[in-house]
């Protein structure tokens, strides 16, 4: 027989009641399944159904296998579920069971609202539980149709008497512990209709005056505390300001509260600091700045020091390049001097004076060349040099190396117990026919009119290091072209002034002599 056919000769109240019965010891089976799936290792579903023996051994073999061994735990898990689908009929076979002895326990009685709560109120009495019994006897007057016994009020009123005498004596026990407002507050509790009600109101008028003392002494106590307080805050303040440290002394005078009676001095405090603070932070930065300034100008200085000593050097190699009688380059050194530095006049009068030098220089660099035969003038690299202009084939030197030593690409050197002079030339055919021209006929002077012919070692090692215009053999120069060759000659350590000599275009031809000094 089901719940529903259960309910069938019930009236109204006791179908309530059965409901209500049944739904607090109901056991379901999506519970069980959900305990047995993630607890039945534990014995979750066994606990659930009151089979706490067994729920215990689960408990403990569930345990050591989750420290021992994984595979264990697993066996155990799919045992416990199975187990907990297995005891799917227990459930409905305890459920029934419950369900038979609910229904004859509420078909007994004529009213089982009543009856089950005085039943429960009579459990919550023998516990001293007076308030809860009394809740639970006037919950029933909000149910409709309830026929209120003779028997039911007495037991309420009872148990109401029981509760204000609990009441009563409670607060009575708050007051002796000095806890008034809780003692108030208990015998508030207790209704107008209560045996104990006068009693009650006398002990909250006494209790109420008691408490008020109670409040004006805790405010005295935590006025004389603020006050106190204050006046720790205030002389912590003004210690900390006389040491020098004003924020942290305006932070205590800050923390005194304005009901104090030292908040007015402190407020005056406040505003001195303030403002010896803004004097000492305007004083700060303006030692900042002037310490800024300061390495401003001693940068500016060093700066300046560095320019000046730069500017000494530069007119130093300016003289150098004078010296050499390279005034353009000179001028131009030179003109790398600031205007705002104490060299610029210096260099000013000298840029003048290596003007001077260079025209004077060109005028006779260029009567000189007048006076050579076979020897032009021409501007190369921004200058007048002298060219070698032969059977209308132009040689002009692009540039002179002096050197020691000629480095391979590979890492090998080549050395000579004097030097190397590695001449540049452009050579260009202004004939309308192709010319053979030959490095090796090329012969270098000194100033003790010594020969020096090509060095085929200094060839050798400059074609070695990559130098791909080096020629020993004869080259051919097509009309209106020009090649760049190199030539090296090997000369002793002393020799000095050289020229070039440049054999003639004829069989009979006198060379022309080329002087260096000129021709860059």
């Amino acid at each position: 027989m089901g719940e529903a056919e259960l309910m069938i000769p019930m009236n109204r109240e006791q179908q309530i009641m059965f409901k209500k019965l049944m739904n607090k010891i109901r056991k379901r089976k999506k519970i069980q399944l959900i305990l047995g799936f993630f607890l039945g290792y534990l014995g979750g579903h066994r606990y659930y159904i009151g089979d706490y023996l067994i729920g215990a051994i689960y408990t403990g073999i569930g345990l050591i296998a989750y420290h021992q061994s994984e595979s264990f735990l697993a066996f155990i898990m799919i045992g416990a579920w199975i187990d907990s689908c297995l005891l799917m009929n227990r459930i409905d076979k305890y459920n029934h069971t419950n369900a038979v002895q609910i229904a004859n326990k509420v078909s007994t009685s004529e009213n089982p609202v009543i009856d089950h709560a005085l039943e429960k109120a009579s459990e919550y009495a023998l516990d001293n539980d007076f308030e809860s019994a009394v809740k639970e006897l006037k919950s029933v007057y909000s149910l409709t149709n309830c026929d209120i016994s003779l028997v039911f009020k007495e037991k309420l009123n009872e148990y109401q008497n029981n509760f204000d005498r609990q009441q009563l004596y409670n607060a009575i026990e708050e007051a002796t512990l000095t806890n008034f407002e809780k003692a108030i507050i208990r015998l508030k509790k207790i209704e107008a209709c209560s045996n104990f009600y006068e009693e009650a109101q006398i002990k909250i008028a006494e209790y109420e005056e008691e408490f008020k003392k109670q409040q004006i002494e805790r405010e005295i106590q935590e006025k004389e505390k603020r006050e106190k307080k204050a006046y720790q805050l205030f002389e912590t303040g003004v210690k900390t300001a006389e040491a020098g440290l004003l924020s942290p002394a305006l932070i205590s005078l800050k923390l005194i509260q304005k009901n104090t009676k030292i908040y007015e001095e402190a407020q005056i405090k406040i505003a001195e600091y303030e403002e010896a603070l803004k004097h000492k932070k305007l004083a700060q930065e303006k030692a900042k700045q002037e310490k800024e300034e300061e390495l401003k100008l001693k940068k500016q200085k060093q700066e300046q020091e560095k320019q000046e000593k730069l500017a000494d050097q530069l007119l130093k190699n300016a003289a150098i390049f004078a010296n050499q009688e390279n005034y353009s380059q000179a001028i131009q050194v030179l003109n790398t001097i600031s205007h705002h530095l104490q060299a610029y006049q210096t260099a000013k009068l000298h840029i003048d004076q290596y003007k001077k030098n260079q025209e004077n220089l060109e005028k006779q660099r260029k009567e000189l060349i007048k006076n050579l035969p076979n020897v032009i003038c021409i501007i190369h690299k921004g200058k007048p040099v002298a060219a070698a202009f032969i059977d209308q084939t132009l040689y002009v030197i692009d540039s002179l190396e002096r050197k020691n030593t000629i480095n391979g690409i590979m890492g090998d050197c080549t050395t000579t117990s004097g030097d190397f002079i590695i001449s540049h030339l452009i050579v260009r055919n202004d004939s309308p026919k192709t010319r053979s021209i030959s490095a090796s006929q090329i012969v270098l002077l000194d100033d003790k009119n010594r020969e020096f012919s090509v060095s085929s070692e200094g060839m050798s090692a400059l074609v070695m290091s990559g130098d791909k215009t080096a020629e020993l053999v004869f080259t051919e120069i097509q009309p209106g072209l020009e090649k760049y060759i190199s030539i090296v000659f090997e000369i002793p350590l002393n020799s000095k002034d050289f020229q070039l000599k440049i054999p003639g275009g004829g069989l009979f031809s006198q060379p022309t002599i080329l002087p260096l000094s000129i021709a860059v």
